[in-house]
């Protein structure tokens, strides 16, 4: 997903998000 979208996406789900990508 792009930075974009998790930023869009909810706290929770952003943060999950990240980490993943990371």
């Amino acid at each position: 997903m792009d930075e974009t979208g998790n930023l869009t996406v909810s706290s929770a789900t952003c943060h999950d998000t990240i980490d993943d990508f990371r």
